[in-house]
């Protein structure tokens, strides 16, 4: 795409994500009084000293920054903020207004889920109730193997987060384009499979989400991790 226009392509990395750590683990690291910074006001402001740092040694004024999801929302956003440093912005299901209580996003998910023949938002609900049935009333040992499925083997996640994490298999699922893969998988193999394994293999094989990822325990830890941003994204 760049060849055929004529044009660099470049990616920015978001600040306390991968490399880009504004403090050391000596400076405090992921600590509450770190993570302050890490705000939408200061990413624009990223975005623009890039620009502006970028411009000294090449000028360059046919800016295009482009975004989808949050970094749709961002580039959104720059746009409004600082409209003289790029041409256009193109975003993407830019999610540009909070919504603290966002109970369509729920509804939506589970509308997605019945447009299979036949949908599967049956299968997801009854599935749900099992692995919950198991967490309040199965004994210790039954409850878990479970986790054993899901790869959660430290035993030690909060149900709720548990909860959190099974819910988020299924609209992980929807949101990045494989509900019709995990329909077809829980309608067809529904009666070949265990319900409960079809869910943690989804999450294992399919979907790569991870329990630990969801751990309210595990996220307070202020240690910079580059290949984790559990921490960072729940913040």
């Amino acid at each position: 795409m760049g060849i055929k226009h004529k044009g660099i392509l470049i990616s920015l990395e978001h600040r306390f994500y991968g490399e880009s750590q504004p403090f050391s683990q000596a400076e405090g690291g992921w600590s509450v009084n770190n993570l302050k910074y890490l705000n939408t006001t200061q990413a624009l402001a990223d975005i623009a000293a890039f620009i502006d740092d970028f411009n000294i040694n090449l000028q360059q004024d046919q800016w295009l920054i482009v975004g989808g999801s949050y970094p749709g929302a961002l580039v959104a956003w720059f746009k409004n903020r600082y409209p003289n440093h790029v041409k256009a912005a193109w975003s993407s299901s830019g999610v540009i207004n909070a919504i603290e209580d966002f109970t369509d996003f729920d509804m939506d998910i589970f509308l997605q889920t019945q447009k299979n023949l036949g949908g599967c938002h049956k299968e997801i609900a009854q599935v749900t109730q099992d692995i919950e049935r198991v967490l309040l009333f199965n004994s210790t040992a039954e409850k878990n193997a479970m986790y054993d499925m899901f790869g959660n083997t430290n035993y030690l996640i909060d149900r709720r987060d548990f909860m959190w994490f099974i819910s988020d298999i299924f609209t992980m699922g929807v949101q990045y384009g494989n509900r019709t893969y995990m329909c077809d998988i829980m309608e067809h193999e529904w009666f070949d499979i265990a319900p409960i394994q079809i869910v943690a293999n989804l999450a294992k094989d399919a979907f790569r989400v991870k329990p630990e990822e969801y751990d309210s325990d595990k996220l307070m830890n202020t240690t910079i991790d580059t290949t984790k941003n559990g921490r960072q994204w729940t913040w």
